[in-house]
């Protein structure tokens, strides 16, 4: 129950954040629907998809969506995509990965944040402290 109401909460400040005011078009729906089922599955398996969905054609809101999906995944590689992408130059996929980074709650990628602050623009350091308040929120609304 508790990985359901992070993923509400998770989604919702996603949902809010990214500025895609748009409805979703059939293949975004399909794709957007294909990821999360993705999460039901083990990392060996999602892993191959969502690096394939971020290195292709996909539109950003479907890559976003994969960002997110990524960011519940378990595993050291899931989180290293994240870092590299908290580090794009995309403005949109950039902030996505540093607003997973801080829904996921990785100590390491949360880390990874503190230099990503330091050499940041203004936009990015909003960013950042905006992923650091969400774990922090989602720690007291949900403790260990």
């Amino acid at each position: 129950m508790r990985y359901v109401l992070t993923i509400l909460v998770a989604l919702a400040i996603c949902c809010t954040a990214n500025g895609e005011e748009r409805a979703p078009t059939a293949n975004e729906e399909l794709a957007l629907a294909a990821l999360e089922g993705l999460m039901a599955q083990p990392a060996e398996r999602a892993l191959p998809i969502i690096k394939r969905v971020l290195a292709g054609s996909q539109t950003s809101l479907v890559k976003q969506r994969a960002l997110f999906v990524l960011s519940q995944i378990d595993s050291p590689e899931a989180q290293q995509i994240l870092v590299q992408t908290s580090r794009s130059t995309d403005a949109a996929l950039r902030g996505e990965a540093i607003r997973s980074i801080g829904i996921g709650g990785d100590p390491k990628a949360l880390d990874a944040l503190l230099e990503i602050y330091k050499t940041g623009s203004p936009e990015v350091r909003q960013e950042v402290l905006q992923a650091w308040l969400t774990r922090r929120l989602l720690k007291m609304a949900w403790p260990h």
